[in-house]
């Protein structure tokens, strides 16, 4: 197995992991699965500034994560909201958690301070993730969204990075040392093999 960047190419393979949780599952409230044409732009959004990684096992992607903006206004911009989706097969196998490890480690490279994490409740399985990695569940939000004729409870989990350190202006995730990055690549994919 491998923990490397996502291609643009890799955009339809990510969506086949990702539409049964829009169909099947309240983790993310979607309802409709997107086409793979619009999901490329998506793809391509993120990759144009934030981290995005997939973990491949013999040529077949078993999971992907992502950093993005956690909030529009300028303030906002040391921030970054991660998420991570697996193949159901892939659960259990510590994939989730080398993923969220690559995230954290370039989140602490681009000069990010706060990391967000929005979990659709109940999902045992993903706090015990973050709370596993150190986030600390913040607040719930109660009633927040409406999928399968039922409200549905967000936590808000967190996780403060660099600090102690002065404000520095955020890298983009495409200008950090390739270095470091692959460092950190090697890392996580080590973890799991």
């Amino acid at each position: 197995m491998i923990i490397r960047k996502a291609k643009i190419s890799d955009a339809e393979e990510i969506l086949e992991i990702y539409s049964p949780y829009i169909l099947n599952t309240a983790v993310t409230f979607e309802y409709t699965v997107p086409s793979v044409s619009d999901f490329k732009k998506r793809v391509s959004h993120i990759l144009s500034e934030y981290p995005y990684y997939v973990c491949e096992d013999m040529g077949r992607l078993l999971g992907y994560c992502y950093g993005a903006r956690f909030m529009e206004r300028a303030a906002f911009g040391w921030d970054i909201e991660l998420s991570v989706y697996l193949r159901e097969e892939a659960k259990g196998r510590g994939i989730g958690k080398a993923l969220y490890g690559t995230l954290i480690d370039t989140a602490v490279l681009m000069n990010i301070k706060q990391i967000y994490a929005l979990i659709a409740r109940p999902n045992p399985e993903s706090e015990g993730l973050h709370e596993g990695l150190g986030f600390k569940k913040e607040a719930v939000l109660k009633n927040t969204g409406y999928k399968f004729d039922r409200w549905i409870d967000l936590i808000l989990y967190t996780k403060s990075v660099n600090t102690g350190k002065p404000v520095q202006p955020v890298i983009n995730a495409n200008k950090l040392n390739p270095a470091l990055v692959d460092e950190i690549l090697k890392k996580y994919t080590d973890m799991l093999n």
